[in-house]
């Protein structure tokens, strides 16, 4: 069988950081997945896995085209275990072959996200070790100075004067911040729709478990300094505040007392303010990704003589 780093474009930024971080991913899903009261649906989702998968995988995206591989084997094992699914449709959408041909492309983009991972955290560990353009360039006018016989404490008094702190935002977490794995809100605002369609489709008791545990989770991801996963928390508590009320079923009272001013307002102020993080953060790694590719090609013309 072909890899599957034969057959897309190039590989997409890595989201995650881990193929753990994956897997849980995956059975997150998996269990809103399960817990849908329509087998039929669930039926239809899975037909559609493998496609979705492809689709990722020529797009580049191979974090994305694994977790739809793995959802589709998951599905595979546990569908027999509801009572309502039509065992015929079941052979048919996972027969052995189809099976069998998405744990390899699974286990093939496990092989090779693992070794993508791994790189990635070797960068980032180094990245400080390395001196920045900045830095080189400081030292060069710090040598070319003395070189000029500017004695050095004037040197570094104009360096100290002309030095600005990096403005702070508010309730920026005074932690490390983890690299942006996404490359807009845009991307953020999708990502937001994507589980909030996902979650409306099961159980309200479901879906008020998980909104329970929304909050708890966006802090610790505040705390951790995960800006990007923490608006996508604070975010999806505000669209539940706000679509719960449609479903005809919900309690009323448990809304009320979960969904109230304080708490959605308070998700609201920080979504607003993680959004503003966020997009300086995207902007300064778009202008910084144009500095490298107009050095590069600058690098690489021929020099005129």
């Amino acid at each position: 069988m072909a890899s599957p780093a034969s057959s897309f474009k190039m590989p997409q930024t890595l989201r995650f950081s881990s193929l753990k971080e994956l897997n849980d991913e995956v059975k997150s899903l998996h269990k809103l997945i399960m817990k849908s009261p329509s087998a039929r649906l669930i039926m239809q989702l899975a037909e559609a896995m493998p496609a979705t998968a492809k689709d990722f995988l020529k797009k580049g995206d191979q974090e994305q085209a694994y977790i739809a591989f793995k959802r589709f084997t998951h599905l595979a094992m546990d569908i027999g275990r509801l009572p309502d699914a039509d065992q015929e449709a079941c052979k048919t959408i996972f027969d052995s072959a189809r099976v069998m041909k998405c744990i390899k492309q699974a286990d093939a983009l496990a092989g090779i996200l693992e070794r993508r991972y791994k790189t990635a955290d070797s960068v980032e560990n180094n990245t400080r070790c390395e001196p920045t353009e900045v830095e080189i360039r400081s030292q060069q006018q710090q040598n070319a100075r003395m070189e000029s016989g500017v004695q050095p404490w004037c040197f570094l008094l104009s360096c100290f004067s002309a030095y600005k702190q990096p403005e702070q935002a508010d309730n920026e977490p005074q932690v490390y911040q983890r690299t942006p794995r996404f490359s807009s809100i845009n991307d953020l605002n999708n990502q937001v729709q994507i589980m909030h369609n996902l979650i409306m489709r099961t159980n309200p008791q479901s879906i008020m478990e998980n909104a329970e545990k929304m909050l708890a989770r966006a802090e610790e991801f505040l705390n951790k300094g995960d800006h990007e996963q923490a608006y996508i928390q604070f975010t999806r508590f505000t669209r539940l505040a706000k679509d719960i009320s449609q479903l005809p079923d919900v309690d009323k009272e448990v809304c009320k007392s979960m969904f109230n001013k304080s708490s959605v307002g308070k998700c609201t102020k920080n979504a607003k303010k993680l959004s503003k993080i966020l997009e300086k953060r995207y902007k300064t790694a778009t202008e910084e990704k144009r500095h490298v590719e107009n050095t590069v090609i600058a690098t690489a013309k021929p020099s005129q003589k």
